[in-house]
């Protein structure tokens, strides 16, 4: 839902679909685990959603679930563990479920270490039963496949490549009316002050990446880039387009973000390692050594508002920040070694090429470009 009919979504242009209230609707892809009948509690445990006794600063940190939970990590399969007594927690919590646990089953283990009530482990397969409708899904286990061992990709989040779209809101502009009465729904009447909101621009794809609160590389999305006007009763603007103060300077923010929103195929390594906008510069044109944005903040000429890289004669600079405790922007070091493949990809675009499997190596590259020079009449 694109909140209104005015914002762009795709390619400049709004919707394609209006659906009531003038609000313009874009169509997704849906996620895979969707796709194939499961439902939000067939990966979320009761303890991500109601809580495990425990009150986490953070809720990100009651989360226990991850893709490699089921899916297996590069070089490590999915962790299980057998159920030996008859009033063990999954053999409780699935007695209402199509297909529930009995002692002797050997149950599929969450990121923080406690079985799955509906994730079991047979004959070396991963299967998940659906809570509900008792449905048998089998997980694909990633493990030691060569897409997935990649050299230097050790850092990313799985959503970081099998994510289809990111949500992506930007310039998020907000006015406070103290002339003006709006209504107060806690009350149930109008009270002074009135709030009123306008977009700048909402898209889908590409999104940009950058490290999280694991240090790992992940999607992140704007949150919230807010710019605040106020007017008193009067009609005076005391404050106009005001970016609100983080980690002691004024800065919009980014928040890494999971779109629940995955597929098979993930994001092809041209579009990642060629597309600048990935790395967070934002929409853009590259002219020698230095990226122009092209999607402005309107409190600077400079600094993109879909983006918080900015590079100018080969110097990568960080202008906004990523909210969470540990997460940043990629350096300008990442930054060159993520567009150093691109020298690789234009004759190895398979990623399962063995020269993926071990660290580039430059030396050899410049040998080779050297040697085709010299073979050519």
């Amino acid at each position: 839902d694109g909140n209104n009919g005015l914002v762009p979504t795709r390619d400049g242009l709004p919707g394609p679909t209006i659906i009531s209230g003038a609000r313009n609707a874009t169509s997704i892809r849906p996620d895979i685990h969707h796709a194939k009948g499961m439902e939000c509690i067939d990966c979320h445990t009761s303890r991500d959603v109601m809580g495990d006794g425990y009150a986490y600063e953070n809720l990100y940190e009651q989360v226990e679930v991850g893709c490699e939970d089921c899916h297996g990590s590069p070089t490590e399969r999915p962790r299980a563990r057998e159920i030996v007594r008859e009033n063990e927690e999954p053999v409780r919590e699935s007695r209402g479920y199509k297909a529930p646990v009995r002692p002797g089953m050997t149950m599929v283990l969450t990121s923080k270490g406690r079985p799955y009530s509906n994730v079991a482990l047979e004959e070396g397969k991963v299967i998940l039963y659906g809570k509900r409708d008792g449905r048998r899904h089998e997980s694909k286990v990633i493990t030691g496949t060569a897409e997935h061992m990649i050299a230097g990709h050790g850092r990313l989040e799985c959503h970081s490549c099998h994510s289809r779209t990111v949500v992506q809101c930007y310039g998020c502009h907000t006015e406070y009316d103290q002339g003006q009465l709006g209504m107060d729904f806690v009350k149930g009447k109008k009270t002074p002050g009135r709030f009123s909101e306008t977009e700048d621009y909402r898209t889908l794809y590409p999104f940009p990446l950058a490290l999280d609160q694991r240090g790992r590389i992940s999607p992140v999305t704007p949150g919230c880039q807010t710019f605040v006007t106020v007017r008193d009763a009067g009609g005076r603007v005391t404050a106009e387009e005001y970016v609100t103060e983080f980690k002691g300077k004024r800065q919009l923010r980014f928040a890494p973000f999971y779109g629940h929103n995955t597929g098979t195929r993930a994001v092809g390594c041209g579009e990642c390692h060629g597309n600048p906008a990935f790395l967070g510069f934002g929409q853009h044109v590259v002219e020698e050594g230095t990226i122009e944005a092209t999607l402005l903040c309107e409190r600077s000429d400079e600094k993109p508002l879909d983006g918080y890289l900015s590079l100018s004669q080969g110097r990568v600079r960080a202008f906004s920040a990523i909210t969470r405790e540990g997460s940043r922007p990629l350096n300008g070091s990442e930054v060159k070694r993520v567009w150093a493949v691109n020298q690789c990809l234009v004759c190895h675009a398979d990623p399962k090429d063995p020269i993926y499997q071990k660290p580039l190596d430059y030396e050899r590259l410049d040998a080779c470009l050297n040697h085709s020079a010299a073979a050519r009449p």
